[in-house]
Parts: structure tokens; sequence; C-alpha cells
């Protein structure tokens, strides 16, 4: 499937990434998924050519109408269903490892690391619970990925002793100051980050959000041009971040409410070697 342009757009990162990595946010560029998946579907290497140049200026691409209300409301019933099943006291990706929930309380700042507050639901593709959702965001990821220059169906097979593997990170960040600090993420295993933000902005919670930087000293947010459903795809090394969701309120680690987010993400599992993780960017 669309061997070709895999090939073709591998060569193209290969050659971007050797004049260098985008921190910095340019602007946010809407266009419509069908349009990428019919631009794809015909081999039109020009215009995934045009994407990956402005992924690599910095721009963050949001692919409109990707994922329908009723799978949205599927992941995020799966998800709470979860949290009453499988809690962890720690993360991990190890063979076997099954889909599990995990509060992250912890601020891992005070270790050299990011500060998070959230609760994560993890889903990975050899679970049977979980073959439902992969196969619906597969429809969706596999064009990302071949943009990405990889096969579309890179690293579907794989479990962690094959070292990445594919995983569904959901994401809740709790009203009562829900966030993750500044950081970029590695992209050794895929070229482009890809999110979706699964409730509504002013609705479901009131302030905060995804927010990038203009420069050394200018953070904006972007939480408001996000819309609910839709990819937005930006390169790892883009300094990016979630401010506080509703600070003003308290924070129950206990409740549903609050922002919540899906990431697709190839990541090196418990058993790569010299795995290479996300690192915090000082603002």
């Amino acid at each position: 499937m669309f061997y070709s342009s895999s090939e073709i757009n591998r060569k193209i990162w290969q050659n971007l990434i050797k004049k260098g990595t985008p921190n910095f946010f340019k602007s946010l560029i809407n266009i419509e998924f069908s349009e990428l998946k019919e631009k794809i579907a015909v081999n039109d290497y020009k215009f995934q050519e045009n994407l990956i140049e402005k992924l690599m200026d910095g721009h963050i691409i949001q692919f409109n109408n990707s994922l329908k209300k009723n799978f949205i409301d599927r992941l995020l019933d799966k998800s709470i269903e979860l949290s009453k099943r499988n809690e962890r006291k720690k993360t991990e990706c190890k063979e076997g490892t099954k889909n599990y929930f995990y509060k992250q309380i912890k601020d891992m700042s005070l270790e050299g690391g990011y500060k998070a507050l959230d609760r994560s639901y993890y889903f990975f593709p050899w679970n049977s619970d979980s073959e439902i959702l992969f196969k619906h965001v597969y429809e969706f990821w596999r064009y990302i990925k071949i943009l990405s220059g990889l096969k579309y169906n890179e690293y579907e097979k794989n479990t962690p002793k094959d070292g990445i593997i594919n995983r569904l990170h959901v994401i809740q960040y709790l009203k009562g100051g829900g966030t993750i600090s500044p950081h970029n993420d590695p992209y050794d295993s895929t070229k482009i980050q890809i999110g979706c933000v699964l409730n509504t902005y002013g609705k479901d919670y009131k302030s905060g959000g995804f927010a990038v930087f203009k420069n050394k000293d200018e953070k904006i947010c972007i939480e408001h041009n996000l819309n609910s459903g839709s990819l937005f795809c930006f390169f790892p090394s883009l300094y990016h971040t979630v401010d506080p969701i509703d600070k003003d309120q308290k924070i129950d680690f206990e409740s549903s409410e609050g922002r919540w987010f899906l990431s697709m993400t190839c990541v090196g599992s418990d058993l790569q070697k010299k795995r290479i993780v996300t690192k915090p960017v000082n603002y």
C-alpha cells in the first residue's frame, strides 16, 4: 500500500533533518483528513512533500473531521472501564503487558524530568480487548505513517521485545490543574507527533490546554483552535506543553471530568536498548 510514497517521504525527512529540527511554532494549518487520504491514494508526491516541509518549518497541521463521535464515545467508555479494572502503580511496557490505568500524581520535575498531573489510560495492540480500537484508529493512523516516511503498517505486529511498538495513550488532564510541563519528544521512531482532543474547550473545560512557543520569550495557547476529533500533527522536537486545566478549581484524582486527549504514538518499550525519552524544556 503506497510503498513509493513511504520511500520518497522517508528520504525527504532524512534530508531536511540534516539541516536542523524545529523548536518554535509558526502557524496552525487546517486540512480536511479526506484531502490527505485522497492525495496519498493517488501518490501526489508534491502535496506530501509540501506538508513535510511545513512540519519541518514549525507548523502544526490539523487534519479535520478524522475520528467520529461514536468512536470517541467508545474510547472514553473503554477508558473509564479500564480505570475500574486494572490500575497500576507504575508505568511499564514489557512483553505481555495488559492495558492499564495510571494516576500521574508525582512531580517528576523534582527528579530532573517533566511535571505532569493526569489520569492516563494505556492501550496496546496485542491485547484482544483493544483490538477494535486499534482497527478503527489504523484507518487514519496509516495515512499519517505514510506521510512520516514509514510503511503504512509499521510496528503493527510488534510487541515489546521488538523495541518499538504502537500505543494508544488516552490522557485525562483533570480540572484543578491537570498539566504537562514544557517538553519535546524523540523522533527516532516516527517523524510526526499525533494528538487528538476528545472533548470540547469552553464546554467541558474553560481554560488551559495545548500551548507552543513562538520564540524563547513568547508562549501561545492554541487550544481554542483545536477541534474535537481532528488529528493535529507536528514534528516531535517542537517545544510544547499543556497549560493547567481550570486551575482555579480543586483537583480531584477520582473525577472523570477535564480535558480528554488521545496520543497515537510509536514508542520504545522498556525492552528497547538505549531508549530515547521525552526531554523537559526549561521555560
